[in-house]
């Protein structure tokens, strides 16, 4: 046989012709394509990606049923992330051989993916309130620095709105707490002297309006605008709050709150004081300090704001009913809650007015609230608001004069309770041109409010003045809420009376059982009612001639004659 020849040394050995073609073709896209598909890195891949998603979307059923925090959500996305590359080296090295053990070399790639997860987890897995803070402080300075500075007419000196808070709680369930958060707020901002702010009625016409910042700042005449979103779960609430130029609607400040439930209070005032010190005005934190009369109870607030919600609509039958029926659970729930007690006086007061048959057991509820109210904030605008009403009732002038007065300085513009009760006094009295002047006042605060258009409209009809006060009528058409009364105001001013008949009711409701819409006598006049000597007569019963005589205020339809006499027009 020939034996095979070999190499004589030292010559080099070539190496076979096949030997580079293999690798060569391994590096091919076609061979590296066949080799993940032996080694089932692909099949890995799509069962781990169908199972990452299933997992992700059962995570979002069982977190929106049992509340979950955000945080639980956020952790799983990325370990799901970070161990789809894990999924990949453990395919490849065991896909293919079938290995049962973990070799030295994908333990360590494996490792050094446990740690560039844990890295990734550190950086992008933050507190909710941290990420959200970051992100919309980044936006806030981006909106900032990229907007265009155009010229823009701003009204004078520094103005605001609060927009309603968006309700962004799971169940979409909590919107008389968002509301309720928002008015806070807005009485916060009311108490400084040197911020106009717009009134309830008029921000809350946009809720649920998708409209352009600029359009609403426009619109409500402010040169900024506050908006937000509330989260209330269990018993935690965090709110969100956003400063808003209108001129441009770039975001000028902007921060997240996190509390307990049981310290609302406290975070409105925080939130109040930041708006304000990114206004730049100095502010001293004694003074916006929220008023004395609040509650920690969130079932006895809940139903204190709902019945705010339905008060708020008009003087309507059912309304009355049931905002009382709230306001009594709401102390129920929490007998020292001193505004409640302020809210059920008001609205059992209107009681007395729209449902008369009801008026023997509502002066005796009347009653009981007065004496919590006295007890609970005896100097707190509302309490001044409820004596101002009772000593109008008592025919006590100069001293329900005092109490008005008093109600009108300290509570925040946008108050109807305090505005009523002084428009009341001044009806009473005949001063109607002083009533107007207060109706024009705080409509220009919150013109959206059919409330004070309704104490408007009474003003002007007392006023005779027909023409203004029809428009105002007119207007008011196109606001929302309970028009009956309204329409009821509008048969009466235009109303010609029988003198007689009518002098015998006003001496009676009046004189003999102490109604409280006195201010009546004043409208009925189209035929000359005050010329009339009863009626003379009826103003003596009533105690206003001595009240006219001692403070020398005789109204706009009263005029003394000589030392003891006078005449009425």
């Amino acid at each position: 046989m020939t034996e095979p020849s070999t190499p004589p040394q030292g010559e080099a050995r070539e190496p076979p012709p096949a030997a580079s073609a293999p690798q060569a073709a391994a590096t091919s896209p076609a061979n590296l394509w066949v080799r993940l598909w032996e080694h089932k890195v692909l099949q890995w891949s799509l069962a781990y990606l169908g199972a990452a998603i299933a997992i992700a979307h059962g995570q979002e059923l069982v977190a929106e049923a049992f509340e979950w925090p955000h945080l639980i959500g956020r952790l799983l996305m990325s370990l799901l992330v970070v161990g789809f590359p894990i999924v990949i080296t453990l395919a490849w090295y065991h896909g293919h051989k079938r290995l049962k053990q973990i070799g030295a070399g994908e333990l360590g790639i494996i490792s050094v993916l446990v740690v560039i997860a844990a890295g990734l987890l550190v950086v992008f897995v933050r507190l909710p309130g941290e990420q959200v803070q970051a992100r919309m402080e980044q936006t806030s300075h981006q909106d900032i620095s990229q907007s265009p500075r155009t010229a823009m007419t701003v009204p004078a000196g520094v103005s605001i709105a609060v927009l309603p808070f968006v309700d962004m709680s799971p169940e979409h369930n909590q919107d008389y707490f968002s509301d309720g958060l928002s008015e806070e707020v807005l009485n916060q901002l009311a108490q400084i002297k040197e911020l106009r702010v717009t009134g309830r009625t008029s921000s809350f016409s946009f809720k649920g309006k998708n409209e352009d910042l600029r359009v609403i700042g426009e619109k409500l005449g402010v040169n900024h605008l506050l908006e937000g979103s509330v989260r209330k779960s269990d018993k935690r609430l965090r709110v969100t709050a956003q400063l808003i130029n209108a001129a441009d609607g770039t975001h000028l400040w902007s921060h997240s709150y996190d509390s307990e439930l049981t310290d609302v209070f406290a975070v409105q005032e925080q939130i109040a004081i930041a708006v304000a010190q990114a206004l730049s005005i100095t502010l001293d934190v004694g003074e916006m300090s929220r008023a004395k009369g609040g509650t920690t109870n969130v079932e006895a607030y809940d139903r204190y704001l709902q019945a705010r919600t339905i008060s708020n609509r008009g003087y309507g039958r059912q309304d009355l009913l049931r905002a009382t029926e709230l306001y009594r659970e709401a102390l129920a729930i929490d007998p020292k809650f001193a505004r409640a007690w302020s809210a059920l006086y008001s609205v059992l007061a209107a009681t007395l007015i729209y449902l008369p048959e009801n008026a023997t057991s509502a002066r005796k509820e009347m009653a009981d609230a007065s004496a919590h109210m006295i007890a609970l904030a005896p100097d707190a605008w509302w309490t001044q608001a409820m004596r101002a009403r009772q000593l109008t009732e008592n025919h006590r002038w100069a001293d329900a004069e005092a109490a008005s007065n008093a109600a009108q300085a300290a509570a925040p513009v946008s108050e109807v309770e305090a505005v009523e009760a002084y428009s009341i006094f001044l009806w009473t009295v005949g001063r109607a041109t002083e009533a107007t002047e207060v109706g024009e006042r705080v409509r220009q605060r919150d013109p959206l409010s059919l409330g004070l258009s309704y104490l408007l409209q009474i003003s002007l009809c007392m006023s005779d003045r027909m023409e203004d006060y029809q428009a105002e009528y007119q207007r008011s058409k196109g606001l929302a809420g309970d028009h009956v009364e309204i329409d009821r105001l509008a048969a009466t001013c235009h109303r010609t009376v029988a003198l007689d008949s009518t002098l015998d009711s006003l001496h009676q409701n009046y004189v003999v059982q102490n109604g409280t819409n006195i201010g009546i006598i004043w409208i009925l006049s189209k035929n000359g009612l005050r010329t009339n000597p009863r009626f003379k007569g009826l103003l003596r019963d009533l105690g206003l001639v001595e009240y006219f005589r001692a403070s020398g205020k005789w109204g706009d339809f009263c005029k003394p004659v000589g030392t003891d006499d006078f005449e009425c027009h």
